[in-house]
């Protein structure tokens, strides 16, 4: 399209794709590390309802458990609000590389 409606260039056509590139790229980031925000906030607002209230939903009383069940309890609701963190603790986000070597000038006109 580019070289059809503009009469770009190779270089003009590698220039925009390349700007294009790295356009998608800085969006694809910004979006993820706000989703990532939204998510770790999220597992914290989960880990703290699940440790301050019991089964029934009710406020925890405190005083009436032993240090040893207030520790095991956290490290249970810990475990549980951090069960889907490995899935999303790392994502590598590929660079788009161009065309391939192999297409011509030529044929790219016809993409």
């Amino acid at each position: 399209m580019l070289v059809k409606s503009f009469d770009a260039t190779e270089d003009e056509v590698f220039d925009f794709f390349d700007i294009l590139e790295d356009k998608i790229f800085e969006s694809t980031e910004s979006f993820l590390k706000r989703t990532f925000r939204t998510i770790n906030q999220n597992l914290i607002r989960r880990f703290k309802r699940l440790f301050e209230l019991d089964e029934n939903q009710k406020e925890r009383n405190w005083r009436t458990m032993e240090e040893q069940q207030i520790r095991e309890e956290h490290q249970r609701c810990k475990q549980i609000a951090e069960d889907i963190y490995p899935e999303l603790k790392y994502i590598k986000l590929p660079r788009f590389v161009g065309f391939e070597e192999d297409v011509t000038m030529e044929e790219s006109k016809m993409m």
